[in-house]
């Protein structure tokens, strides 16, 4: 069992058998603000949600993959500006992603680490861009919710 913590330009690695941080943590380039596991614990995603400004210091860029079996770190997508990403509890290859900017949601393969077709977003209510915030896949990943911004301070959710 591992806890994985994002900080100031490392993830850190807890090993809860011994309660002992792994040596080394490896470098993200920048503060990280969001870790995801994906289903099978093989795999822990890393980012700094792009939707936050950061006083003081450099966020890490795009999507940083920790691979748990070999304790490697590969930096992923590192143009893309990623606010949050869902892991479905069933879906062994499939998450979802939003960027900053972007009025849709991303399929992202975290075994091939490859963005799929966006899933747009559509205009609603007079506002063009509507950007996802927060996401979350149950089950199988046959769904994704999604908390939107119009913004005007208002948001809706859609699935």
């Amino acid at each position: 069992m591992l806890v994985f913590v994002g900080h100031a330009g490392a993830l850190s690695v807890l090993t809860l058998q011994t309660y002992v941080l792994r040596d080394d943590p490896p470098n993200c380039g920048g503060y990280i603000t969001n870790v995801a596991v994906s289903a099978d614990g093989r795999s822990a995603f890393a980012w700094a949600d792009a939707s936050y400004q950061l006083k003081d210091c450099s966020a890490a860029s795009g999507l940083q993959v920790y691979d748990v079996p070999s304790e490697t770190l590969v930096p992923t997508l590192p143009a893309s500006p990623i606010i949050d990403m869902a892991m479905a509890p069933e879906a062994q290859d499939l998450a979802f992603l939003t960027q900053k900017g972007m009025s849709a949601i991303y399929p992202f393969d975290t075994k091939g680490l490859a963005l799929g077709d966006p899933l747009a977003i559509p205009a609603k209510g007079g506002a063009e861009q509507r950007q996802p915030l927060k996401l979350a896949a149950p089950g199988n990943a046959s769904r994704v919710f999604a908390l939107i911004s119009d913004g005007g301070y208002r948001c809706n959710m859609a699935k």
